[in-house]
Parts: structure tokens; C-alpha cells; sequence
């Protein structure tokens, strides 16, 4: 992870994709926020975490016209409450934003999605320059 960082996202912020409620619960851990922590701890790589996870009804239960119609039907990912506070400080720092969204599994691309509209206002707002995403594993 770090040296696909360095060499094709050097300069990007992570962003790690919160998970359910109910798997927190049930593993009591966030592998993709454990990985973000100890990359930012080793290596230094700045970490922000901008999303938020509301209510909705597990993916892997769903077949892909479920997941499309839940997209549509519901927002699955927000801003979470410091987003704009954190995206501010650090374009004051270094002009506008690469973010690398960082997800466990990708499956339909649905949670990239989800995860790329909740941050659509601060890249029109000119805060965020490009969103790119990367998965710890892809299903086929």
C-alpha cells in the first residue's frame, strides 16, 4: 500500500470509507481505518476522514439492481460534521485537495460512488482537485 501510495498517489490525502455500524459491532475493528492509522503512523501518509455512514440495509445482501436502487433511493455516505472544517485547513496549506478514497472490498463500484457524490460539493465548491479510489480487494 505504501509504495502503491508513493508511486502513484504521492501528494493524495486518504480517506477511508466508513464501514456499517453493525460490523464494528460484530468485529469490533475497521481493517481499512487500522491500515489508514498505522500508514500515517509509519509512513507519515495524511489521513483525513471526511465521510460519514448513514443508515441503509447491508450490500452483500443485495443484488446489483438492489444496490443501483438503494443508491438512487437513499444517500448511504455524507459529509461528516468537520469535513469542510479539515478540507479548509489543509487547502490553506497546499491549495486544493487530491483525496484517495479507500475502501476494503469493491464489488459494483455502488460505495466509490456513494462515497465520490457525498464529497461532490467541496470539489465544486474548488476545495478537492481529484478523487481517485483504491480497494484492499475486488471481487469479479
Amino acid at each position: 500500500m505504501q509504495q502503491a501510495w508513493a508511486c502513484r498517489f504521492a501528494g493524495y490525502h486518504l480517506v477511508p470509507v466508513p464501514p456499517r455500524a453493525a460490523k464494528l459491532k460484530h468485529e469490533a475493528w475497521d481493517q481499512v481505518d487500522y491500515l489508514c492509522t498505522f500508514l500515517h503512523r509509519r509512513y507519515r501518509l495524511p489521513v483525513l476522514k471526511l465521510l460519514q455512514r448513514n443508515a441503509t440495509a447491508e450490500q452483500k445482501h443485495l443484488n446489483r439492481e438492489q444496490r443501483l436502487e438503494q443508491l438512487s433511493a437513499k444517500r448511504k455516505y455524507s459529509l461528516a460534521l468537520p469535513a469542510r472544517r479539515l478540507v479548509r485547513r489543509e487547502f490553506l496549506r497546499s491549495g486544493p485537495l487530491h483525496l484517495l478514497l479507500l475502501d476494503d472490498i469493491y464489488t459494483t463500484g455502488s460505495t466509490m460512488d456513494m462515497c465520490r457524490r457525498a464529497l461532490l460539493p467541496l470539489e465544486q465548491e474548488g476545495w478537492i482537485a481529484d478523487i481517485r479510489s483504491m480497494s484492499l480487494c475486488l471481487v469479479l
